[in-house]
């Protein structure tokens, strides 16, 4: 009955303790649980609290992780209406070829192309045969400001195309920031062509808008929102914008702020520049129908250009391709939104989900067990996150909730463990005394296996009561003979055999 009290007090958290000795504070489990329970909660709060003020780290280390995500999800085919003609190293090393050579060897189309920056004619030439060739629109990465300089003939060749088809072409401006007078002020650049009001081009701006990891998720038009509109500058809309409008296409109503980006660099079927100029590769594409009802985007994607910008899938992607998948991601209404646009309520969302994975902790009291829980809450999350990204569109709070499950889960283990050496230590010192060091072993082994002791329980069990025939007589007639050893090495001869064939058989004695 000592030995079932004892066991009852293990498994039930009690202590009996020798009367007028009090327990030490800090070794009490109780104490240890209450620790547990007040640091899961600092996690739990911090975490909300962090959630609700929109701290920029935390912001940053969301949108890491969701350039993480687009990894892992890998390239998704893009929509087929869309290429780009780049302005790529292949057109330069073709003409670094032709330039290597006598001047009066060179195509018509190498002189255009032989001084930076290139004559306006190239694009001219350009954009006008992508248009015979049935491409729904044209939009020029390349920003015409001021006069051409090579001469009043090269705008007018520009200005000669850009007048036949306006409403199939888009042009690009840009919003350039000047903080050398100590303030923030931004001027429009736009093309400074002189072209009939009536026959302007649609011009879209190129700017976009970093993140707090300094790579661009946003769609442009949160640039528009958050830069252009304060300040009460013109608004144009964004390129991409311009783009899909020159192709007089529509698309769905734009619900989310973020691109959808379809892959790495040239995830969009790219062209370049020198095959369209080429005449040889040019009728080609005219035989294959290369850019029939396609939306163009012409732009440099040469290392020369030195137009590149961190975003999700690469450190140096060219402007042209994150034109290119804004684009598709308003063409195919795939638009990333927030899950919950309002601060409090991702706090309450964060203090929920942390809250429900902190009660599950605290239900088990195994180490392993609180540690399965806490690492399958953290990563659970982690792949809803995931899903509601790459397949809902909408983005939830990870990082923060994901961080607090685990450092709940390591504090409920870390102490529990602590608390659970403290026990076994406990009652290995109190169960010693009272039975074989074995059983204690086993006990220590597989506490769990003994919880049933407290109900009691019914076991098959065989029980073994040895006595010496006859050895009240034989001890007397010894001792009075004086013969006291042998009577000692008798017994001794007889629990060794019987000492060794019951722990041989895995009994206690």
């Amino acid at each position: 009955m000592k030995v079932l009290r004892l066991l009852r007090s293990f498994f039930s958290g009690s202590k009996s303790r020798p009367q007028g000795r009090r327990s030490r504070p800090w070794s009490h489990p109780r104490l240890l649980s209450w620790l547990a329970y007040g640091v899961v909660s600092l996690w739990m709060i911090t975490g909300t609290i962090v959630t609700g003020l929109e701290v920029t780290a935390v912001q940053a280390a969301d949108q890491r992780l969701q350039s993480w995500f687009f990894t892992l999800r890998g390239p998704v085919p893009p929509p087929q209406e869309i290429v780009i003609v780049a302005m790529d190293e292949n057109t330069l090393a073709q003409l670094d070829f032709y330039l290597k050579g006598p001047q009066q060897d060179w195509p018509e189309y190498v002189k255009w192309l032989a001084s930076s920056p290139w004559q306006r004619i190239a694009q001219a030439t350009v954009v006008q045969r992508l248009i015979e060739a049935g491409a729904k629109g044209v939009a020029i990465d390349v920003i015409f400001a001021g006069p051409s300089a090579y001469g009043a003939e090269d705008d007018q060749a520009l200005r000669q195309v850009l007048s036949t088809h306006p409403q199939s072409i888009a042009l690009a401006a840009e919003y350039l920031e000047d903080n050398a007078t100590g303030s923030f002020l931004l001027n429009l650049v736009e093309p400074s062509l002189d072209l009939d009001p009536d026959k302007t081009p649609v011009i879209g701006f190129v700017n976009a808008l970093p993140a707090a990891d300094g790579e661009i998720h946003a769609l442009p038009q949160e640039y528009r929102q958050q830069i252009v509109q304060p300040l009460k500058l013109k608004t144009l809309p964004a390129f991409s914008e311009a783009a899909l409008k020159a192709a007089q296409v529509s698309y769905p109503k734009v619900r989310g702020t973020d691109i959808f980006f379809y892959g790495p660099l040239q995830t969009f079927p790219n062209f370049s520049f020198w095959s369209i100029l080429e005449p040889e590769s040019w009728q080609k594409h005219l035989s294959d129908g290369t850019f029939k009802d396609k939306i163009v985007f012409i732009g440099p994607t040469a290392a020369s250009f030195q137009d590149f910008h961190p975003t999700p899938f690469s450190d140096q992607m060219p402007g042209v391709e994150i034109h290119a998948n804004a684009a598709a991601t308003l063409l195919q209404g795939r638009s990333i939104r927030q899950g919950i646009p309002n601060a409090i309520g991702r706090s309450v969302l964060v203090l929920f989900v942390t809250g429900t994975a902190a009660f599950l902790l605290q239900r088990s009291h195994f180490v392993m067990s609180q540690l399965a829980i806490g690492m399958g809450c953290t990563l659970g999350w982690g792949v809803i996150g995931y899903v509601s990204f790459t397949q809902g569109l909408f983005t939830l709070p990870v990082v923060v909730p994901m961080g607090v499950m685990a450092l709940s889960s390591l504090t409920f283990t870390t102490l529990n463990a602590v608390n659970e050496q403290w026990e076994k230590m406990r009652l290995r010192r109190t169960f010693e005394r009272y039975v074989a060091a074995s059983i204690v072993e086993e006990i220590l082994k597989k506490p769990e296996d003994y919880q049933s002791l407290l109900e009691g329980r019914q076991v098959k069990a065989a029980v073994l009561f040895s006595d010496i025939r006859g050895f009240t007589n034989i001890s007397e007639e010894l001792s009075d003979a004086g013969q006291t050893q042998q009577l000692v090495q008798q017994l001794n001869e007889y629990l060794d055999g019987m000492v060794q064939a019951i722990t041989q058989a895995g009994g206690t004695i």
